[in-house]
């Protein structure tokens, strides 16, 4: 077995001590005395006598053997040693930008400096990370997040779900969602080269597409509750085949049946999944359809003032067949905001089953029996413990999300107090005057 290579300075500590043993065995002994050894250490490897004691003494206090190192305060970089005021003007720039729809790069926004009369920076890049920029594909997603509407359905849920997380009687959270996966897998890395030959189109040859729903909680997948079938349809949204009618059998034959305890069901706001119970009022309703909505109600009303009569009984909640459903059976209904799947706990056990579904499929061909075959294989890897593991990730990630909406709503209101003094009682008028 090899053993360890050595860097030029020990090779050189060797070439010392062969010559001096060399001019020992010439000198017929040793040329300094058997008694100082750590004389004869110095002599040999060519090194002072002080780093020959200063090195034993380390190892006798048990310290590790390293090169020693000199701390050196480093300059800062010119990007890092601008004023306050420069690095808030560059900020806001990229702000302003993004703000107008403008394309951000280091060429528009020296362009943008520039004509702002900004100082110009030569290590700009250096100076965005130092600011806390970094150059990474576009993504709106955290700017939808924050839109009001979706912002309030976030804290209503976060609030809902930690409330039945610390209850004395929590709910058994059950998690549904939708999925997809192709009849020869969907890799997305190949070995390829700079020819397009290597390189495949959009979906080509991965076969027909299944979709799947399922449902799970901390304790494993809802049992019996799977539903796979191939689709036919061409659009790029994989929810397109699923319509009403075959979620709410799914719901009433699959899931419901199958829960053992009253639990809290958490699912998106796919269409199907919010069909109205009733249709309410909308500015796009004619004036019959609201007359009739109104008879239905055995409201009475004016004709020349409909709209008021709708405003004032139309109902504020939304009731949706499914929740109606799901709580005649005893259970609740908790939808997740938009765009924040990462509190549905089931996109974690998605990407577990399609890893093992696209390494081991076509191992005994693409039927649709062995689609069937290897994807219930897949799910059964996914042990309750590992249901436990993820369910405890996403809870984390809901607890934080929470503790952080608590500190900010809890932060002091800032009031201003404005002097009183006896100018401005004097500048004070009355109705009367």
């Amino acid at each position: 077995m090899p053993g360890r290579a050595i860097n030029g300075q020990s090779r050189q500590s060797i070439l010392n001590a062969i010559d001096y043993f060399t001019r020992e065995k010439e000198n017929s002994g040793p040329l300094v005395s058997v008694n100082e050894v750590h004389q004869r250490v110095a002599q040999a490897l060519q090194i002072s006598l002080r780093t020959v004691s200063r090195t034993c003494g380390e190892r006798q206090k048990g310290l590790p053997v390293e090169t020693p190192g000199q701390k050196r305060n480093k300059a800062k970089k010119k990007s890092e040693d601008l004023p306050d005021g420069i690095k808030t003007s560059v900020r806001n720039t990229i702000y302003d930008m993004k703000q107008n729809g403008k394309h951000v790069t280091i060429k528009t926004i020296n362009e943008e400096l520039k004509r702002k009369e900004v100082v110009q920076i030569s290590s700009f890049g250096r100076l965005l990370k130092t600011i806390g920029f970094k150059y990474k594909m576009e993504n709106n997603r955290r700017y939808l997040c924050e839109l009001s509407h979706v912002a309030y359905q976030r804290v209503n849920f976060l609030k809902q779900y930690y409330n039945n997380l610390t209850t004395e009687n929590p709910l058994q959270c059950v998690y549904l969602d939708e999925t997809w996966i192709y009849s020869k897998g969907s890799f997305k890395r190949t070995w390829q080269d700079n020819s397009i030959k290597s390189c495949r189109k959009e979906h080509e040859g991965t076969g027909k597409r299944f979709i799947i729903l399922h449902a799970g909680s901390k304790h494993g997948f809802v049992e019996n509750a799977s539903l796979v079938f191939s689709s036919t349809s061409k659009s790029e949204d994989y929810q397109d085949p699923m319509n009403r009618e075959m979620f709410e059998k799914w719901m009433t034959e699959k899931l419901l049946p199958n829960l053992e305890e009253p639990s809290l069901i958490i699912m998106d706001n796919a269409p199907y999944h919010s069909v109205l119970a009733e249709k309410l009022p909308t500015t796009s309703w004619t004036k019959s359809q609201i007359q009739e909505w109104l008879q239905q109600k055995n409201i009475q009303f004016a004709n020349n003032c409909l709209r008021r009569f709708v405003k004032k009984h139309r109902p504020n909640e939304r009731r949706y067949v499914v929740d109606e459903m799901i709580n005649a059976n005893g259970h609740q209904v908790l939808r997740l905001p938009p765009y924040h799947c990462q509190y549905n706990q089931i996109e974690h056990v998605w990407g577990i089953c399609k890893n093992y579904y696209d390494h081991h499929i076509g191992e005994n061909g693409y039927s649709n029996e062995e689609v069937l075959k290897t994807w219930n294989d897949a799910l059964e890897r996914v042990t309750p413990e590992i249901w436990a593991n993820c369910v405890r990730h996403t809870d984390e990630i809901i607890l934080n999300d929470w503790k952080n909406q608590i500190r900010f709503d809890e932060q002091p209101e800032l009031h201003i107090h404005v002097g009183e003094s006896s100018d401005d009682e004097d500048g004070m008028t009355s109705d009367e005057d």
